[in-house]
């Protein structure tokens, strides 16, 4: 009997060590659909300091920086008056260190606009580093860039008619990003 208890024991150590080997890290795409899915959590609950200080790169922060307001404040401006936000994302490609995700983003009383966001992985996290990239661009936005959703952004008019190359797999609440303000 004593022998029949040691084997189940090993046994069951065995397998519990055999289950563990069952997690695995999530793949570089399943991280990005988590940022933008914080993205649109943050956005929508307008949690400034999440986005300043979890899921925005630190080059796009300088660039809002250059702007002459600090970065929650620059959200609060852009995001404040906006009301039930949805944010869809469709197709996410990862090349690297790189990636970006085809978004479609709508408020009340504000246009759909489908767009491009790119993310850049830093330090072993994903953070987000263009709102409103260019297929094939740097990856970067300019101070003076206009986000998704603003009037006159990529996403806006003509460049709105691209069509996603996926069917949308996940739907938060989220605004439009703000639009920088200008420095005279």
């Amino acid at each position: 009997m004593r022998r029949s208890t040691v084997l189940t024991s090993i046994t069951v150590a065995g397998t519990l060590a055999f289950a563990g080997c069952g997690q695995r890290e999530p793949s570089n795409e399943e991280q990005v659909r988590a940022v933008m899915a914080k993205f649109a959590t943050a956005t929508a609950e307008k949690d400034y300091a999440v986005l300043c200080g979890e899921l925005l790169d630190p080059v796009l922060l300088d660039d809002i920086r250059q702007i002459g307001l600090p970065c929650e404040v620059a959200l609060q401006q852009g995001l404040g008056d906006v009301e039930n936000p949805r944010l869809t994302v469709g197709k996410v490609v990862v090349a690297g260190l790189k990636a970006t995700a085809e978004t479609r983003t709508s408020a009340a009383g504000q246009e759909p606009s489908r767009d491009l966001v790119a993310l850049s992985k830093a330090t072993g996290e994903w953070r987000i580093s263009d709102l409103a990239a260019e297929p094939g661009g740097s990856g970067t936005a300019s101070p003076q860039a206009t986000p998704p959703g603003a009037p006159g952004s990529p996403g806006e008019g003509p460049a709105s008619t691209r069509t996603p190359t996926a069917t949308p797999v996940r739907t938060a609440t989220v605004p439009a990003p703000p639009t920088p303000v200008p420095t005279p």
